[in-house]
């Protein structure tokens, strides 16, 4: 019988015991035969759920692996550093059939994650985002490019059109029109002849849009353009916070022993 209950011991019998009960939990220890420290820990969690953690004589470095707190019952991993901060957490997102990442500073405080959220879309939110690119296929340097920020989910698509006899009338892609808020686009254009009083957007549709030459003119010459638009397939109404809380409250589990 040991201090915290009942334990098997090596046959030498000397050491921790290989399997030792908890003092606060339900649960039992795996002690190492060679070393006196536990080497792991399966046992009930306050939340009342399943867990197991793997340690070193620094302690929790492993992982603990279990059941989240809420009641989709999904499983939940998570890393320790040396110094048992949480480094990273996968789970459940936003329901128990879908996935869940975050990675955490040093302090434990989660600064990156990634997840589907309960609409079924894949969502990361991160402090900086950037790129990392080649300058060409068979180049080595490597160039990292920032990402243009905003506060809508938004799509664009640029090209080159020609007005004839001062108007035209540009249709666009299925591509983009599909997953645009057409009624919602912002276009933006750049005459390429310099005698001109300028150019006008006259008309929005939902196949595109219609331009004409400033003062009645007549010109034909060509012009560039920019549009950009919501999209139509995603929620506008997102807020990160809410859907960085909703996982976090779903899949932390407080980690005693």
């Amino acid at each position: 019988l040991s201090e915290a209950g009942l334990g098997f011991r090596s046959i030498d019998g000397g050491g921790l015991p290989i399997f030792e009960s908890l003092v606060n939990r339900e649960g039992f220890s795996l002690n190492s035969t060679s070393t006196s420290f536990r080497v792991g820990h399966f046992y009930q969690s306050t939340a009342g759920n399943g867990a197991i953690d793997l340690l070193s004589d620094r302690g929790l470095i492993g992982h603990e692996m279990g059941f989240t707190t809420s009641s989709n019952g999904a499983a939940l991993y998570s890393l320790y550093g040396n110094n048992g901060a949480l480094n990273v957490r996968i789970g459940a997102g936003g329901t128990a059939n879908v996935g869940a990442i975050t990675i955490h500073n040093t302090s434990g405080v989660a600064k990156a994650q990634m997840f589907v959220d309960g609409a079924g879309d894949g969502i990361v939110l991160v402090d900086d985002l950037r790129l990392r690119t080649r300058s060409t296929s068979r180049s080595s340097s490597i160039s990292y490019m920032g990402i243009l920020h905003g506060p809508e989910v938004a799509s664009y698509l640029r090209g080159t059109a020609t007005l004839v006899d001062g108007e035209t009338i540009v249709t666009l892609p299925n591509s983009f029109t599909s997953k645009a808020q057409m009624d919602d686009m912002t276009i933006i254009l750049t005459p390429l002849h310099w005698d001109t009083y300028g150019l006008a957007v006259v008309e929005k549709s939902a196949t595109g849009f219609k331009v004409k030459e400033l003062k009645g003119g007549e010109g034909n010459f060509k012009f560039d353009w920019e549009v950009k638009s919501k999209r139509s397939d995603i929620d506008q109404e997102f807020t990160p916070q809410a859907a960085a809380s909703q996982f976090n409250q779903k899949n932390v589990q407080s980690h005693d022993h």
